[in-house]
Parts: structure tokens; C-alpha cells; sequence
């Protein structure tokens, strides 16, 4: 009994983070950018590829595992860029899957030889299931799998080395529930970072993202520390009520390739020996 009542707790929270208050909240978001704005497509200035998987709560048995890819380049004849992203996301045992693909779009406003607006748009197209049987006693459900459209705009400000953006997903509210309806509420966003160039080989970059969802809020300030070839930078993840994580991230960038992990130490009430924190590693590659 004992461990039915658990099943049943672990599917409730489950069914919270995927139908309603929490998307996937990346340690280093500016490393996958067009899931954090669909205005950074083409940023780069040349095709980029980006993928990152990130192993969420090892410690507990249904902790959550996300893969996730993009391809973008620009458009210089329609002063814009485009984007692909792809994303694979579920439980360690697969209780609840959530697939998706989308394609965004930017255009590039420029207002000077400094400053920059960019706004951008995307469309996914979702794709969720869950093992719904797999609990004892069974779970009442209208639907084990279904498909939705998700809708995201953005906008980025860049002047010199500054940036800062705006972005909402989810704004046509879709219905993520197994049963019933629930509907995904959107999800806002604002984020910043300043590059500091101190030297030829030193640079520094603080950043900051804050994300709030219904009655859900999250923070995520970042300094990172490029020197030469190698970065090294800490961040620490909360909400308004305490601090969820410190995050501490080592990467290198050689020529056009960039590789980065990061692991979150939980610092919440939950605990880290009982979590097991968080696993993150990023790829990228912009093509010249």
C-alpha cells in the first residue's frame, strides 16, 4: 500500500511539470539560444548546429531526462535567420514522454552602427504520452497521447556588447492534460548579458535569465570567465522563495567548437544526496 500511495504521488508531480507550471530550465541557456528566444535565429552570423542533454535528479528513481538540438543560420537577404530545434524529454522510466519540433524565424532591425532590434516568432508542434497503466492501482485518464501547436515570439535589444530580450512561449495556451483540461499557461521570459572583453585572451560575461509561469518564477544569474580557450563560471538558480542550486560550469571553445558541462548542487530542502543534482552537457559548432 505503502508504495502504491508513492506511485500515485510520483505521477501527480509528474502531471504538474508536464501539464502546467514548469518547461525544462537549462543550466546554461545562451548555449542552446533558440530555446531560450526565437530571436537568436541566425545570430551567429554563419550556420550553427547546438545540442545539450540534461540529466535532471539522478538520485531519484523517475528523475527527468531532456535531449535537445537545434540548427540555425542567417538570412542575409531577408536580414533575418531561421531555426530548427528539436527536443526529447521524459522520465527515467518513461512515464510520461513529451517530444517536439519547431522552426523559427528573425529579422534584424538595425537602428545604428551599435544598436540592434530583433524580433522573432516560432511554431512547434508537441507531441506527449504517457505509460499510464504502468501504476498500481490503475490512473483514470481521457487520453494516453496526444499532439498540440505551441506558439513562441521574442524580441532582442543588442547595442555594443549588451544584449537583453524579451520572449513568452506557450502563447496560445494549449491543453497539455491527460484528463480533462488543463492549459499550458505562458510562459515569459527577460534575460540579459554583457560581454567584457578586459583583454586580448579575457573576457568576462555576466548574464542573468528570469522565467515566470502562473504563479511560478525562477532566476538563474550566471559569471562566466573565458580565458584563452578554456571557461570556467558559477551560477545559482532560485526562486522567490529559496534557493534551488548552485551551478558550477566548465567549458572550452577551440576555433568554431564549443563543449560545456555544468552540475546544479541542490541547495533547496530536498537535499543533494538525495537528488543527485543535475547533469548538463553542451555541444555546438558554427560552420564558416
Amino acid at each position: 500500500m505503502k508504495h502504491q500511495y508513492l506511485h500515485i504521488l510520483i505521477f501527480i508531480l509528474l502531471y504538474s511539470a508536464a501539464s502546467s507550471a514548469q518547461d525544462v530550465s537549462l543550466s546554461n541557456p545562451y548555449n542552446l539560444p533558440l530555446f531560450l528566444n526565437p530571436a537568436y535565429s541566425g545570430s551567429a552570423g554563419n550556420p550553427r548546429l547546438a545540442t545539450a542533454y540534461r540529466l535532471q535528479w539522478p538520485g531519484l528513481q523517475h528523475g527527468y531526462s531532456t535531449g535537445i538540438a537545434s540548427y540555425d543560420q542567417p538570412l542575409p537577404f531577408l536580414k533575418g535567420g531561421i531555426g530548427i530545434k528539436l527536443m526529447a524529454d521524459g522520465s527515467s522510466q518513461e512515464l510520461i514522454r513529451k517530444r517536439s519540433i519547431g522552426i523559427s524565424y528573425s529579422h534584424s532591425f538595425t537602428l545604428n552602427q551599435n544598436m540592434k532590434i530583433i524580433p522573432g516568432i516560432g511554431l512547434s508542434a508537441v507531441w506527449m504520452a504517457g505509460n499510464l497503466n504502468a501504476f498500481d492501482p490503475p490512473v483514470t485518464y481521457d487520453r494516453d497521447k496526444f499532439i498540440y501547436p505551441d506558439l513562441d515570439m521574442g524580441v532582442i535589444i543588442t547595442y555594443n556588447s549588451l544584449e537583453a530580450g524579451f520572449a513568452i512561449d506557450h502563447i496560445n495556451t494549449p491543453n497539455t492534460a491527460f484528463t480533462g483540461k488543463n492549459s499550458l499557461q505562458p510562459l515569459m521570459s527577460i534575460h540579459g548579458r554583457y560581454n567584457y572583453k578586459v583583454n586580448e585572451m579575457l573576457y568576462i560575461s555576466p548574464s542573468i535569465v528570469a522565467m515566470v509561469q502562473n504563479k511560478f518564477s525562477t532566476y538563474l544569474a550566471n559569471f562566466m570567465v573565458k580565458h584563452r580557450w578554456y571557461n570556467l563560471g558559477i551560477a545559482v538558480r532560485s526562486s522567490k522563495e529559496n534557493v534551488d542550486a548552485v551551478i558550477g560550469t566548465g567549458g572550452i571553445e577551440f576555433r568554431s567548437l564549443r563543449i560545456f558541462y555544468s552540475y546544479d548542487y541542490t541547495v533547496s530542502k530536498l537535499g543533494n544526496s538525495l537528488t543527485g543534482g543535475a547533469h548538463e552537457c553542451s555541444l555546438s559548432y558554427t560552420f564558416n
